[in-house]
């Protein structure tokens, strides 16, 4: 049985991607504040190429309750955006019901100025915008419009300091 070229031209990419190991983070865990004795924690993916890149700031779905930096998407969004010159940092928050909103804002918002605090760490550019899905979604909108990440263009955040 003969494959014709086209068929066969069509077919070899997806084979390239279905064997692209997915990314793991460059830091997985990584420690941006404590509040109410709980550990936060992100994973950074590094960009692609040397230089400066944007960030691109992952907030998990899962109504507020459940999910974290590695469920559902988040993984998945970093694997486009990191290769594509994006400094990507997945965020973890406290979860309801034993914290119940505003406390998730509260971690996200200790979040970004811990990044943007630390940003020459990275090598990265401090312009953030932020990105996300479901509940995540809401999240990204509201800081976005909140903190001026507008065309990625912000702010200065509030503290000075990392993570307060």
């Amino acid at each position: 049985m003969r494959i014709s070229f086209p068929i066969l031209a069509l077919l070899a990419p997806l084979t390239l991607c279905a064997a692209a190991p997915a990314r793991t983070p460059t830091q997985d865990g990584l420690v941006y504040s404590h509040a109410a004795g709980e550990t936060l924690t992100m994973d950074y993916y590094a960009p692609k190429g040397k230089g400066l890149h944007p960030a691109a700031i992952i907030i998990h779905g899962g109504g507020y309750q459940r999910g974290d930096s590695k469920s559902g998407s988040e993984a998945y969004c970093a694997d486009f955006l990191a290769p594509a010159g994006y400094a990507v940092f997945s965020v973890n928050y406290r979860l309801a019901p034993k914290y119940p909103y505003p406390y998730m804002v509260y971690d996200v918002e200790r979040a970004i100025r811990y990044i943007r605090h630390n940003a020459a760490q990275w090598d990265r550019a401090v312009g953030c915008r932020c990105e996300s899905d479901r509940t995540g979604g809401r999240f990204g909108r509201r800081f976005s419009e909140q903190h001026g990440w507008v065309a990625g263009h912000a702010r200065r955040p509030r503290s000075g300091g990392p993570g307060g």
